[in-house]
């Protein structure tokens, strides 16, 4: 018989298997400038690596939702720590770029993908009935966003005091230490309310197989701009999380300037990660995503326009770390709202992809940026205008269930 785990546990696993992984996903720019350094790849080298971890990242996260779908989300999640593991110890061994390509890129692309926020919360969507759920996504999400900020400052404290190789053996023996808490998740008790929409669907209609579902959403306008606006986030952040580090450094700012923007930007996404779970219960969530990426675009232009001082920095992380990855949740909660639970996994993991195209993108821009202009600007520009055309795309979307109704016909009203 399947051991049942109190939900609270559950739910506190998924926080923390996020903390862990996407916390140093989005530290990864403290270890460039000191990894440059030392071995003299030169930025161009991580800035692919980086780029082909989005990329690698978005490719097999379908694959990843699938698995979860079938097999549930704790082998998954463990995989996904083991490999994340394996590719921080590849690299760390070579240190040379095929060890940057294969390890940092490859490995931990596929790594992440099994860790990250598309099986957790497309976990979490399955666990808790719908009333509640964008409330439980935002506290998973809050949760985890609290690794970014305890994990930024931790790895450039490790980084200064025992050197960035000794740093990623520390990380890889967590990772490692951490792959049980993945089936904490996977026999977490099913609470659906009798009369919640999940249910009404699954009796009012017959269940769809996979290729049918997959057809209904490609074919689905309102699927397809939540896509659109999951690339730009995907641009946004990988830019930023890649980069940002170096942006300072340019600025001959203090080295811990770095850590402290990236643990600010924990500290906005916690924030953010929870008042958006709250909003969620009350307001339409494409709203709220629309909203975000105004904010977004409107923390870049006047960011770009002020002086480049550490007290810019402080309220730029501040301003845009509410904004940060608090689409997350939203977005897996309006794909579960238009397609259903069933393959919410799958189908989430096909917009994350999206998401990781313009990862890849990000991440490979800032250090082209860097190479032909000598400067960052251009991307900045690209990214603030990116954000006012995702905020515009999410107005259209259609917020009401398309799977179970008697003509399953896609609209974008």
């Amino acid at each position: 018989m399947t051991k049942r785990w109190p939900l609270g546990l559950s739910l506190t696993a998924g926080a923390l298997v996020l903390s862990l992984g996407m916390g140093l996903r989005q530290s990864f720019g403290l270890f460039l400038q000191p990894m440059d350094r030392d071995l003299g790849l030169g930025l161009g080298v991580f800035s692919l690596a980086m780029a082909l971890q989005q990329l690698l990242w978005g490719v097999f996260q379908p694959i990843s939702g699938m698995a979860s779908d079938k097999y549930g989300p704790g082998p998954v999640l463990g995989a996904g720590l083991g490999i994340y593991a394996a590719g921080l110890a590849l690299f760390n061994l070579l240190k040379d770029p095929v060890g940057a390509y294969l390890g940092l890129g490859f490995l931990t692309g596929i790594g992440v993908s099994a860790c990250g926020f598309a099986v957790v919360l497309s976990a979490v969507a399955k666990i808790v009935p719908p009333e509640r759920r964008s409330m439980a996504m935002g506290i998973v999400s809050a949760g985890g966003s609290f690794g970014q900020f305890a994990l930024a400052p931790v790895s450039a404290l490790l980084i200064e005091n025992a050197g960035w190789q000794t740093s990623l053996w520390i990380f890889v023996c967590l990772m490692v230490a951490s792959i049980p808490l993945g089936y904490l998740l996977s026999a977490a008790p099913a609470m659906q309310d009798p009369e919640s929409d999940d249910q009404r669907t699954t009796t009012s209609a017959a269940p769809l197989r996979l290729d049918a579902a997959l057809k209904l959403a490609l074919a689905d306008p309102s699927y397809r701009l939540l896509a659109f606006g999951f690339f730009v986030c995907g641009f946004h952040v990988a830019f930023v999380a890649t980069h940002l580090p170096g942006v300072i450094a340019a600025c001959n700012l203090p080295v811990s300037m770095g850590a402290t923007a990236l643990a600010l930007l924990g500290i906005g996404n916690m924030i953010g990660s929870y008042s958006v779970g709250y909003l969620g219960q009350h307001f339409q969530l494409k709203k709220i995503l629309s909203g975000l990426y105004l904010i977004r675009a409107l923390t870049i232009a006047v960011f770009m326009i002020s002086p480049k001082t550490s007290m810019t920095f402080i309220l730029f992380s501040s301003a845009l770390g509410i904004t940060w990855l608090s689409t997350v949740a939203p977005t897996n909660g309006l794909v579960a709202k238009l397609h259903g639970t069933q393959y919410v996994s799958t189908l989430f993991g096909i917009v994350y992809f999206v998401h990781q195209l313009g990862g890849f993108l990000g991440a490979w821009a800032g250090g082209v940026s860097v190479e032909l202009f000598a400067s960052y600007d251009p991307v900045w520009i690209v990214a603030a205008l990116l954000a006012l055309m995702s905020s515009a795309a999410h107005w259209p979307i259609r917020e009401a269930p398309l799977i179970g109704s008697q003509s399953p016909q896609p609209s974008a009203g």
